[in-house]
């Protein structure tokens, strides 16, 4: 029962929503085989997780709270919308010309914004911030190039189909010369 108040004070809390990106990287993938798990897990969690209009939804960003109870259901509720929403099913691997060898030496940490298409395509990609020895086009290219072997289960809800809008990752790179040991 403790639990219910817990949610219901985080769902309804002050702090709960604002027009921000949800960070969603793509250090991680769902899998084959959980497609049923993951749209039955998306029906259950779409109002918490989401909000719509049309056929186009943003991640609900849900603010700190400084209740440690409160803080504690909040990170998994945003893990598990994570999970279900802007986790890749999986990221096909690199082919040999995909990867650039003119990059400088050194390392980069930039992000990106993004949002996923109603086919589960990434488009949108926009370098927001970045920091190293890449510029601006360089990790875009770099974005870009993880982001389009990403491949995401559509977004289908009550057999209506969703793209996100609202998404963010962070990316960092160490381009250096590869000495083989």
């Amino acid at each position: 029962m403790k639990s219910v108040f817990l949610f219901l004070g985080l769902l309804f809390s002050t702090n709960f929503l604002a027009s921000e990106t949800m960070q969603c990287n793509f250090d991680s993938e769902l899998g084959g085989g959980n497609d049923e798990l993951i749209s039955t897990a998306r029906e259950k969690y779409s109002n918490l997780c989401l909000k719509c209009e049309g056929n186009s939804c943003k991640m609900n960003i849900f603010r700190p709270e400084s209740d440690p109870d409160l803080e504690q259901k909040r990170k998994n509720i945003i893990s598990s919308c994570k999970r279900i929403f802007c986790t890749p099913k999986r990221i096909r691997k690199i082919v040999g010309e995909e990867i650039t060898m003119d990059s400088r030496i050194g390392q980069t940490k930039f992000e990106f914004s993004y949002r996923i298409t109603l086919k589960g395509r990434v488009r949108d990609v926009q370098i927001t911030s970045l920091e190293g020895v890449m510029n601006e086009r360089e990790a875009y290219r770099r974005a870009t190039g993880v982001t389009k072997r990403a491949v995401f289960i559509p977004i289908e809800i009550k057999g209506n189909t969703y793209e996100i809008t609202n998404l963010s990752a962070v990316m960092e790179v160490n381009t250096g010369v590869y000495d083989g040991s």
